[in-house]
């Protein structure tokens, strides 16, 4: 977990005063809240004690000096909070507001094979959830130093009182919180990790997505929907073992707090009733700082995972980062003993049956596939990733807007429209109120088919590389507009001096091409 671990401490870094803020605020608040209920069960019961013994005797408590110290810690723990709480948010928010980009980024410049290994239930689950747990760590980084300064509080007033009652109290948290710990070792080790199962869920919800229709057509949904009730009451019951052993952490420390009173009231005989007041209230907020401490601590398996999944998915790309853009401009494919070069004078149609490689092919010149995997690829060829500018044949779009799609490739709202007029797909988006900003909907839904490729194809047209590969470009549409965006596309490869590899069943494309490649 090094590399991972190295990285996180580096983004939290600019954040550690925020976080450092926070935790000596939760000290003082802890000092402030048990130093504000102490005082306070002195003073009353000294007020209770001074007022039965008659006027004369009353008027000889001060009531000045106690009724500050309260008023005081009372406005001193108020703004404290304010400050921990805004300063551990702001430190943990922003902490994994910066991780969070950098780990798409880090995983999407990781090998192809890589990432179309990693199911988006995969990535949105360790991306959302174990971030978050993360984020929650950071944020939670002060209850420790609250619990510290809740305990000692407690201590110095038992002292106060009898120090004797101050050690009954130190005896009896020391073995709450060993009692406490061995539970937590037992069974919070023992859990079953409940975002391993969101995970589960998280795939087969999106596996579902895309075939819902042909689901409520057919009336296969009943199977499905089995399925995830069995893993929804998995997950049910893991969250269950996991609230028990929060309620199993009250369940023993509360007797603890019974003993430790009884304890302390044996005790109680030469100490002044407010003094006893000040211990017992004082011993209730020791333990509630040692029940906040032994949450944190219950939370550490939970916490742990979230770190391994996060580091697996920072290693697997951590010795494989791939740059996009190769130096070179040129390469060659032998592919059965033929040598075809590519460069921007590349004018090749990529032919034969359904089924037949060319897909594959094609996936391995872009490197989704490894040579191994296209047998008839010598090893003889050379090439790399940044020579290609892709327009496959399952056309993918974002779901947002049309400028969103485009902009992955340029923010250049004019060659965003020229793109779009090579695609013959600019007249309709003229066409629409919003233009560039009209939202497409979930990956693309409110497009048809040929609207698609044509957006993945003006895509693909921004993107500067020497040569552009088309698979199936032209499915899908109508005989005018096929041949008007032949046209367009034949003057632009001239112009923008971009070499062509093509695969196409359909007849007009191939009119672009000069060479074949059977498969």
């Amino acid at each position: 977990m090094t590399a991972f671990k190295d990285r996180l401490h580096q983004i939290i870094a600019p954040h550690r005063q925020a976080l450092i803020l926070a935790c000596v605020c939760a000290l003082l608040v802890a000092l402030c809240a048990v130093g504000l209920l102490g005082v306070s069960g002195w003073f009353l019961t000294a007020c209770a004690v001074f007022g039965a013994s008659g006027p004369l005797i009353a008027s000889g408590l001060n009531y000045v000096l106690p009724s500050a110290f309260i008023r005081a810690m009372a406005i001193l723990r108020t703004g404290l909070r304010y400050v921990e709480r805004l300063s551990g948010h702001q430190g943990g928010l922003m902490a994994m507001a910066d991780l969070r980009p950098e780990l798409f980024h880090h995983i999407s410049q990781g090998p192809p094979q890589t990432l179309l290994s990693l199911s988006r239930g995969t990535l949105l689950s360790r991306l959302i959830e174990d971030i978050g747990i993360v984020e929650n760590q950071l944020i939670a980084r002060s209850a420790p130093f609250a619990a510290l300064g809740s305990i000692v509080m407690a201590l110095i007033f038992c002292c106060i009182a009898n120090p004797l009652m101050a050690m009954v109290l130190a005896l009896c948290l020391g073995l709450a919180y060993l009692l406490a710990y061995g539970l937590i070792m037992m069974e919070g080790l023992s859990l079953e990790d409940d975002q391993a199962i969101l995970e589960v869920l998280s795939k087969k919800a999106f596996s579902l997505i895309p075939v819902l229709a042909d689901m409520a057509a057919f009336s296969l949904g009943s199977a499905k929907l089995k399925e995830f009730e069995q893993l929804e009451n998995e997950l049910q019951t893991v969250k269950i073992k996991k609230s028990g052993l929060d309620y199993q952490i009250s369940a023993l420390i509360y007797p603890m707090i019974g003993l430790t009173i009884f304890l302390i009231c044996l005790l109680a005989k030469p100490v002044a009733p407010p003094f006893l007041a000040m211990a017992l209230l004082s011993t209730s907020m020791g333990f509630e700082g040692l029940q906040t401490l032994l949450m944190a601590i219950s939370q550490t398996p939970t916490q742990t995972m979230a770190l391994t999944r996060l580091n697996e998915l920072y290693d697997m790309n951590e010795a494989h980062i791939c740059e996009d853009v190769d130096g070179s401009k040129t390469g060659h494919l032998n592919y059965k003993g033929t040598d075809f070069s590519l460069d921007t004078k590349t004018r090749l149609l990529i032919d034969g049956p359904s089924g037949s490689g060319k897909s594959r092919l094609i996936e391995t010149l872009i490197s989704l596939r490894p040579m191994p995997e296209c047998p008839h690829l010598s090893a003889e060829s050379s090439f790399h990733k940044g020579l290609f500018s892709l327009c496959p044949q399952d056309a993918s779009v974002l779901s947002g807007t049309i400028r969103e799609n485009l902009a992955m490739a340029t923010k250049d709202e004019d060659a965003m429209w020229q793109a779009l007029d090579i695609s013959q797909l600019s007249h309709k988006i003229k066409s629409l109120a919003k233009g560039l900003d009209t939202w497409v909907g979930e990956g693309g839904i409110s497009l048809s088919g040929g609207e698609k490729k044509r957006l993945s194809l003006a895509r693909a047209l921004l993107r500067p590389a020497p040569l552009l590969i088309l698979d199936e470009s032209t499915e899908g549409l109508d005989a005018a507009t096929e041949t008007r965006l032949i046209l367009a596309l034949s003057a632009y490869l001239e112009t923008a001096n971009q070499g062509l590899i093509l695969i196409s069943h359909r007849l007009p494309p191939r009119s672009l091409c000069s060479q074949i490649l059977m498969i």
